[in-house]
């Protein structure tokens, strides 16, 4: 009788290691998957956030062109104003 309680412990201990193996095993393989899947997820950050980079330099392109062609404007009604000023003054002058 004596010996087959040690069969049995060395049974039991045998299903617990194995038990622990599998656990471990899963969590393992479950860390991998979900490390995967946000390497993948990084990446597609990553690309939107130089999409975006890009995007936002275009734009403050944009915004100093429009810039400069507004103050050329700005300077061009400045002068057809200094220019229609004189004309009336001189149409003042004629009348």
């Amino acid at each position: 009788m004596g010996g087959n309680i040690y069969g049995y412990l060395g049974m039991g201990f045998s299903i617990v290691v194995v038990v622990v193996g599998m656990i471990s095993y899963i969590t393992t393989m479950q860390q991998k998957h979900k490390t995967r899947q946000m390497q993948i997820q990084n990446g597609g950050d990553i690309a939107r956030e130089e999409h975006y980079r890009k995007l936002a330099e275009t734009v403050v392109l944009q915004q100093k062109q429009i810039q400069e062609g507004q103050e050329k404007l700005h300077g061009e009604i400045a002068e057809i104003r200094g220019r229609l000023t004189s004309i009336e003054k001189l149409l003042r002058d004629v009348e």
